[in-house]
């Protein structure tokens, strides 16, 4: 991997599992219930690693925190977290040549007609999510666009149990 001209990126936002509607801090993200008007706080930050799927070794790269802006009522998002790690990464790495993989789902949701068919299906991104993980654990699928159809139109029963190497 270190001999390579270029090297790939990916990136995904980390979630703070640790939710709070009491403690917080200047930098928390703030999420209000629209139903209660109870506020909840947490951190999120923006990962990157440098993978290749050659090799077992991953390096990761200096998070990039998503925080509440200063002075605003208004989270930060996940696009500006992105443009400050990659001018940091640049900074700190020069003559690193990167191609980075990030935003994925929120292209997704702007361009795929069968992804944004499948969240509307599950009403919201938590289960799409979860579904999603769901289905690759238990099934086989030779596309993305595959997997989002048999989500869609409940085909999973289908579909063949895969086989595992266990040797």
């Amino acid at each position: 991997m270190l001999a390579a001209k270029w090297f790939s990126a990916s990136t995904d936002t980390i979630w703070d599992r640790t939710r709070s509607q009491a403690i917080h801090c200047d930098g928390c993200l703030q999420k209000k219930n629209k139903q209660t008007g109870e506020v909840t706080y947490q951190h999120q930050l923006l990962g990157a690693v440098i993978a290749h799927p050659d090799y077992r070794e991953v390096i990761p790269l200096a998070p990039e925190p998503i925080v509440q802006q200063d002075g605003s009522r208004k989270n930060d998002c996940e696009r500006n977290a992105a443009k400050r790690l990659l001018g940091k990464i640049r900074k700190e790495h020069p003559r690193l040549k990167l191609i980075v993989a990030f935003l994925v789902d929120q292209t997704q949701q702007l361009c795929c007609p069968l992804f944004q068919a499948v969240w509307n299906k599950l009403g919201s991104k938590r289960a799409l999510w979860d579904n999603l993980r769901c289905h690759f654990r238990h099934f086989t699928f030779h596309s993305m666009k595959h997997l989002y159809e048999v989500m869609l139109y409940d085909r999973a029963k289908q579909l063949p149990a895969p086989i595992f190497d266990t040797s």
